[in-house]
């Protein structure tokens, strides 16, 4: 489509058209003379950047696009120590452009001009590594643009005093990153006064440590703060349990990432998460302590449609055990003996399940195969050296349409033993350690599917149509694109960087006591 973008440009046929979009061949029409919708239909063939390119033909094409697509009134906007004045350069002509003929413009600001500072070397160093001369370029960037800013993303230093002062009227999305070299009481008083400056339009709220940081609590929050979306990293207990008294009536969504303690007694804390979180619908907790466990007292399982547990076994956990999830829809889980039961927790409405990182034994038991039935699921995740995987495998093939599995050539024997047929499978990957496909593996699996199908065992192309297909999900998972990419790639024995993001090279545990 980008190589014919001249042609389009010219309208329909190869059409020749003046400023206005005019036809000047007998019994031909202008691409600008099709009705609206006929017209975004044709526009939505084109990717963001051949539509920019045909907003460059004239002044009409300019407007009529523009107001008609969504996407070019989106801007995607990242600053780092690499780029920063060339953006910046760009930015100050948008702006000039803006105030001469303003925009109903819509725009992410991503700030990452001193990740240097979250590097190793800056923790056990912290004066080896110069701090970047960033301040008067956000200050500009920021105020400039301070109408337009749906998400902004920023680190704080401590010396970002102005925010104190900056109400955004269309902000949606605000992200903190602290550094653990530039921990202050000020960095808490700049996030506490953007918490409450714009608490009325603020949905979604991501705090961020680079590195594990002690003063992480934020002592005055607005209550309510009315988030739908809260996602904390590296952050204490306290701290957590404060936001989700904040935004109990109004959380949706929640990710807490290597979330700990610094208490002797975290128990005295966790008490409060009996409190319900009553329109929570998407949870996700990742190497957290333990203790994190009582957050899942305060959900509705009747009401969660996505939940992600990696390294904890929290549903095996007394009560919890008992719960069933009618209503979820994708569920990541890495956990052996919760994967043992999965079928207790009335998984009815499941359609994506990721089950990787465990073994355990059927042992021939016939109610256990029978459990293993989910009558909606379309899309699975397995690995082959786990005992299990054939048979969740055949008691789902009739409903199946995405499989892959992860190492196949450790469960050989098994697979090519497989009786059933996949009528509905549209892509089945089989990525091998090795990178060498089994060619008598392959032929088998591929026999059992329609012809349509799509077989992959390259392994560069099952990294991309696996972070293709996730960027359509609907799940409110800001890392879930990188994370099940992650998911098939195979890393170098010690490489673990970008798979388990929270070591971070420190050397810490996910079961870390403090």
């Amino acid at each position: 489509m980008g190589d014919n973008i001249g042609n389009v440009s010219e309208g329909i046929g190869g059409l020749n058209l003046s400023e206005d979009g005019v036809a000047t061949r007998k019994g031909e029409f202008p691409l600008l003379d099709l009705p609206d919708p006929a017209l975004n239909k044709i526009l939505n063939f084109l990717s963001t950047k051949e539509k920019n390119t045909l907003r460059l033909c004239s002044k009409t094409y300019d407007e009529t696009i523009f107001n008609l697509c969504e996407s070019t009134r989106k801007w995607y906007i990242t600053i780092d120590e690499d780029n920063k004045k060339d953006q910046m350069a760009v930015l100050i002509a948008a702006k000039m452009r803006q105030t001469v003929k303003p925009r109903d413009l819509e725009i992410s600001i991503n700030i990452n001009c001193c990740k240097e500072l979250g590097t190793i070397d800056a923790i056990q160093n912290p004066y080896s590594v110069k701090l970047p001369d960033c301040l008067k370029m956000k200050k500009k960037l920021v105020r400039d643009w301070q109408d337009n800013i749906t998400e902004l993303k920023t680190e704080i230093l401590g010396n970002e005093s102005f925010l104190r002062r900056m109400t955004f009227p269309k902000l949606a999305s605000l992200e903190f990153r602290i550094y653990q070299t530039r921990t202050s009481t000020a960095n808490m008083q700049i996030m506490e006064r953007a918490f409450v400056n714009n608490a009325t339009t603020v949905k979604e709220l991501f705090l961020q440590n680079v590195a594990m940081n002690a003063v992480t609590f934020v002592p005055n929050l607005p209550k309510p703060f009315p988030v739908t979306a809260l996602r904390l990293d590296k952050w204490q207990l306290e701290t957590v349990n404060l936001l989700l008294e904040s935004s109990k009536d109004t959380l949706n969504a929640l990710d807490l990432h290597a979330c700990f303690s610094m208490m002797q007694n975290p128990f005295s804390v966790v008490r409060d998460f009996r409190r319900r979180l009553p329109k929570l619908e998407h949870l996700q907790i990742r190497y957290c302590i333990d203790e994190f466990k009582g957050i899942l007292y305060r959900i509705d399982p009747f009401k969660l449609i996505s939940l992600r547990l990696i390294e904890n076994d929290f549903l095996d956990y007394g009560p919890m055990s008992q719960f069933t999830f009618p209503k979820l829809k994708f569920f990541w889980i890495d956990c052996v003996s919760v994967c043992a039961h999965l079928a207790k927790h009335n998984l009815m409405s499941l359609e994506v399940l990721v089950a990787i990182k465990s073994d355990f034994s059927l042992q021939n038991d016939f109610k256990a195969k029978a459990k293993m039935k989910f009558p909606k699921l379309k899309e699975l995740f397995v690995e082959g050296n786990n005992s299990w995987s054939p048979q969740i495998i055949k008691q789902n093939a009739s409903t199946l349409e995405r499989l892959t599995i992860l190492n196949p050539k450790e469960g050989f024997s098994k697979l090519m033993a497989l009786n059933c047929e996949f009528p509905n499978m549209k892509m089945l990957a089989l990525r091998f350690e090795d990178k060498e496909p089994l060619d008598s593996l392959v032929s088998s699996m591929e026999s059992r599917c329609p012809a349509s199908a799509r077989i992959l065992t390259d392994y560069t192309q099952i990294c991309d149509e696996t972070r293709k297909h996730a960027e359509t999900y609907s799940y409110p998972m800001p890392d879930i694109v990188d994370e099940m990419e992650g998911l098939v790639k195979i890393y170098p024995p010690k490489d673990h960087e970008g798979f388990e993001p929270f070591f971070d090279g420190l050397g810490y545990t996910p079961q870390l006591t403090f």
